[in-house]
């Protein structure tokens, strides 16, 4: 087996979750404006933003590039943040196709906006990148139901892979 299967599949599911709702918010641009908290993840479209950002900076690291900063999409229209989500997944994808078993092993040390400086195998880099954006697509999507703002596609990686 593929030891590389679970992570392209995961990201195969997150990839069709990016595009499910880009095309939802951009036939709802009011939907960027819900409030989830305070501070500089209060909306929508910060917390699209931020997911984006992280994305990309994770997928430059694997690929031994220069970074984007933290603030890179802040206040950028949502089609700038989708299109660095979809060069984050092609950046992802293309680091999986030539990966080998001990390039996942591989360390990489870099610093973070709430935690400092970590060091972190590639296998963990990209686990961690393919799990927090579904962590935050699952708060945003909580916070727009609360507001009456329903999607209209499952969400459950079950329903992705359903035959």
């Amino acid at each position: 087996m593929d030891p590389l299967l679970p992570y392209r599949d995961l990201l195969d599911w997150t990839a069709a979750e990016t595009v499910h709702w880009r095309d939802w918010l951009a036939a709802r641009p009011e939907a960027g404006t819900v409030r989830l908290a305070t501070g500089r993840l209060a909306t929508v479209a910060d917390v699209a933003a931020h997911i984006a950002v992280v994305d990309l900076r994770y997928a430059q690291r694997l690929r031994g590039m220069p970074v984007v900063g933290f603030d890179a999409f802040a206040g950028a229209p949502m089609s700038t943040v989708f299109g660095a989500a979809t060069q984050a997944h092609v950046l992802f994808a293309g680091w999986l196709d030539q990966a080998t078993p001990a390039e996942l092993d591989g360390e990489l040390t870099f610093q973070t906006l709430s935690a400092g400086t970590l060091t972190a195998t590639a296998r963990t880099v990209l686990m961690h990148a393919l799990l927090h954006g579904a962590r935050h697509w699952a708060q945003i999507a909580t916070a727009l139901r609360q507001h009456g703002l329903t999607q209209d596609w499952r969400h459950d990686y079950l329903m992705h892979r359903r035959r």
